[in-house]
């Protein structure tokens, strides 16, 4: 159950304002720097972390994966020790 307290939602649930139907990463992230949440775990493969990477909004990767070639693929263009 969400609770409104100081115009604020409680609970967990922000709704973002979005751009076309899609939401920015960017002001995402953000937003959760604002509120001191300085580390995200991205467990998708196919749209999220593609995007975070592209869009220059990745400072370390940490990398847990069954290697495949769908995954080789989005990683191989990383410059190594950056």
């Amino acid at each position: 159950m969400l609770v409104e307290r100081n115009n604020k939602l409680v609970g967990g649930v922000e709704v973002l304002p979005s751009e076309a139907g899609r939401v920015s990463l960017g002001k995402v992230l953000g937003r959760q720097g604002e509120e001191g949440n300085l580390t995200l775990l991205s467990v998708t493969v196919t749209m999220l972390n593609p995007a975070l990477l592209a869009g220059g909004l990745v400072d370390r990767i940490h990398l847990f994966a069954a290697l495949s070639s769908l995954l080789l693929r989005q990683f191989e263009s990383l410059p190594v020790g950056a």
